[in-house]
């Protein structure tokens, strides 16, 4: 799933993150450190027009919350 992002004015990474990946809380911590990103926290929280956000592959966020099924 990994894709370039073109931003519109006033994008925020951790808005189009959210959108993205369904989830805020690392991924754009994870997006960040990409070696394509490096110059976008620079340029944080608001994005220009044109800027280009590189999206890697992320894994589905855990939840911390097991389901057990008790009878199967």
């Amino acid at each position: 799933m990994a894709l370039w992002y073109t931003c519109s004015d006033g994008d925020q990474l951790d808005a189009i993150c959210k959108e993205i990946y369904g989830y805020g809380r690392g991924s754009t911590e994870a997006v960040l450190s990409h070696e394509s990103n490096r110059e976008l926290a620079k340029k944080t929280p608001d994005l220009e027009a044109g800027d280009q956000v590189y999206l890697p592959d992320l894994p589905p966020q855990e939840t911390g919350v097991k389901t057990v099924n008790l009878w199967d």
